[in-house]
């Protein structure tokens, strides 16, 4: 459909004059903005001086867009200001609804896909992403698995309870989870690090780890992986929430093939990163999820964002989407902000580093001189 009729132009025109959402520029777009199907409309619509410019100038921008190839967007955009105005029992409501209606039957009548609409190949604005980042994303895959642990049940002692978590490889035998993870395989653990432990607590601590924690690496489908036993704890904080795990190595499937997740600590933490999780989502096989940076934690070592997790995500790597390097350790859920919690990676290195300077070190030297 080529434009409007100049009766309905004129109304359109008059009642937009009227309404309160072209009052300015900023004002219009804003409205645009809190509707999806009027995402792609607000990149396009033109500023002016004065508000009778500003609907002059917007109006055939609006009147000649499309949703979609089906969905002309006119009848949407006056559909919309009228429940707005309709929630208010703004007399203005009804003058919208009768413009809809018209709108409508003129489209029914007049356009078709086939002939007049012009297709929308990206009307919501999704991003695309290079096929070459998928290969960054499965390489790094490699190098994350599923942690499966046993504990005997509070209620029944005799029960052998399985749960599960996720963990990756910084360098070629040391993985990162979280330490709520694999603490449970030891109720009694009391101390804020283990090596503040007493020494009969600290091996009680190591002997129930490596009896009952197992990392499965290539978990992509069920019964597949190859799973790996700990040598031992060599570091946690029950802040921070993590824990560094040595793991005992095997000869038909050599670890350093596996590779290990780069860290990226200098990230600009900013709203515009996006971020990603690769995960053991209930421990299920490896999956991944999209989301955003949103702000830091009142503590300002951990980031909250909004990539989708579930139970046995925890441990798993926060992954710049740009470069594929870790900047957080993904924690748990923040109920209160209904946001997902990190632990910066930066935190944990500053942590360590004051803490247990020999494993800093260790892993500092394999990151610096290898490339995943």
């Amino acid at each position: 459909m080529k434009g409007l009729p100049s009766d309905l132009n004129q109304r359109c025109f008059n009642l937009f004059l009227d309404c309160e959402y072209f009052d300015s520029f900023e004002t219009l777009r804003s409205f645009c903005e809190s509707f999806q199907e009027l995402t792609a409309l607000s990149r396009q619509l033109k500023k002016a001086d004065s508000k009778w410019d500003l609907v002059d100038r917007n109006l055939s921008t609006i009147s000649n867009n499309y949703h979609d190839i089906y969905n002309w967007i006119l009848p949407i955009f006056i559909e919309k200001l009228q429940e707005r105005y309709k929630i208010r029992q703004d007399p203005l409501w009804r003058k919208f609804q009768n413009l809809h209606s018209e709108i409508i039957n003129l489209s029914i009548v007049e356009t078709s896909p086939q002939s007049d609409l012009k297709p929308e190949a990206n009307p919501k604005g999704e991003p695309f992403y290079y096929l070459a980042a998928d290969e960054k994303v499965l390489n790094s895959a490699r190098a994350v698995a599923r942690v499966s642990t046993l504990r005997n049940s509070n209620k029944s002692p005799d029960k052998v309870l399985t749960e599960t978590g996720t963990a990756w490889l910084v360098t070629p035998n040391l993985v990162l989870t979280c330490r709520h993870v694999i603490e449970s395989v030891y109720p009694q653990w009391e101390c804020n690090r283990f090596h503040d432990c007493d020494v009969d607590i600290k091996e009680e601590i190591q002997n129930k780890i490596k009896k009952n924690v197992v990392l499965t690496f290539n978990y992509k489908q069920p019964s597949q992986g190859i799973e790996y036993g700990v040598e031992q704890l060599e570091d946690d904080n029950i802040d921070l929430d993590y824990a560094v795990l040595r793991l005992c190595d095997r000869k038909d499937h050599p670890l350093k093939n596996m590779g290990f997740l780069q860290l990226d600590i200098n990230a600009p933490l900013t709203s515009q990163l996006k971020l990603h999780v690769i995960q053991h989502p209930k421990g299920q096989p490896q999956q991944r999820s999209v989301g955003d940076f949103v702000k830091y934690a009142s503590n300002n070592k951990q980031i909250l964002h909004n990539a989708p997790t579930e139970g046995g995500t925890s441990g798993a790597p926060v992954l710049n989407l740009t470069n594929c390097q870790v900047v957080a350790l993904h924690i748990g859920e923040n109920e209160n902000k209904a946001l997902r919690t990190a632990t910066l990676i930066s935190a944990i290195l500053s942590d360590m580093e004051q803490n247990n300077s020999t494993l800093y070190q260790e892993i500092l030297a394999v990151q610096s001189t290898h490339q995943h």
